[in-house]
């Protein structure tokens, strides 16, 4: 045989060996197995044992099965971190510390505790669905301190929020009205909290006492307090800024040109008032807020 028939011949069997492993890759393509008589063409033409393919095959395929899943539930990690935190905020003495210890342990937490760092927990608990009765679901409870000097941790976790309850202490409530109204003025007013479209429960805790504001009341009274800051913040900025285009920097909370309601359809939260008492562990509507979220 002379050189250029060697020569020929050799071109022909990398031609034909290229479209077999070719049809072996299409076949992995189309997510189908490939034919054994391809994979089998693919060998001999290759000089390469068919039980060496088959090993080769097997290892690609191992690997690109854990990289799909890998990046699958890799995503559902990212997607749960980014808003798996139920926040428990208000002004101090309110009693969210002993909500979250009671809600973590079960039993009522009596001691006053003034908090200097969050408090973060992972626990289940048991609330009445609208739909499925009483259920049982893990949840992420972090306790944020009141002070005003620590509050940069509400900062920290405002983007991973997926609800919000805020704490009102319903018997003080006259004294300190105005302090809690800045106080959830500043969160809903909040870009990442307006952003997260998250759910806000107000509740009144202390509603055991006597002397206890009915729930009716801290809504409404928020609600004048809200509104009176809402357009003391708009008119300082109008006044800055020399004009309309201040004031349109403004948190945009409820109608332009109507009093504030935390009903209002406008509004980038849900919000929902509900009293609740941490000392005698009456927290259905709290618990059913947080397996609801």
């Amino acid at each position: 045989m002379s050189a250029e028939e060697t020569l020929a011949d050799a071109s022909a069997e990398t031609i034909e060996a290229t479209a077999a492993a070719e049809r072996v890759v299409a076949s992995f393509a189309s997510g189908a197995p490939p034919p054994l008589a391809a994979l089998a063409s693919a060998a001999d033409l290759a000089g390469v044992p068919l039980p060496a393919i088959a090993a080769c095959v097997l290892v690609v395929a191992t690997v690109l099965f854990w990289l799909i899943a890998r990046l699958a539930f890799g995503s559902r990690r990212s997607r749960g971190g980014s808003g798996d935190a139920v926040l428990l905020c208000g002004v101090c003495g309110a009693g969210k510390t002993s909500l979250f210890q009671t809600l973590r342990t079960g039993a009522p937490f009596l001691r006053t505790v003034t908090s200097m760092a969050p408090n973060d927990a992972r626990f289940a608990v048991e609330g009445k669905s609208a739909t499925r009765g009483v259920v049982s679901k893990h949840v992420r409870v972090v306790d944020l301190p009141g002070h005003p000097r620590l509050r940069a941790a509400f900062d920290e976790h405002a983007p991973r929020a997926r609800a919000i309850v805020f704490l009102v202490d319903a018997v003080d409530f006259t004294v300190r009205r105005r302090e809690a109204a800045e106080r959830l003025f500043e969160i809903l007013s909040d870009p990442a909290v307006a952003k997260r479209r998250c759910p806000v429960l107000v509740a009144c805790n202390k509603s055991e006492k006597i002397t206890a504001h009915p729930v009716d009341v801290v809504r409404k009274r928020l609600e004048k307090e809200v509104d009176a800051l809402r357009q003391s913040v708009k008119g300082q900025l109008a006044d800055s800024a020399g004009g309309e285009a201040g004031a349109g920097n403004a948190a945009r909370l409820g109608r332009e040109g109507e009093p504030f309601r935390f009903d209002d359809a406008t509004l980038a939260n849900k919000i929902a008032f509900a009293a609740c008492s941490v000392a005698e562990n009456d927290l259905q509507d709290v618990k059913a807020f947080l397996v609801k979220a």
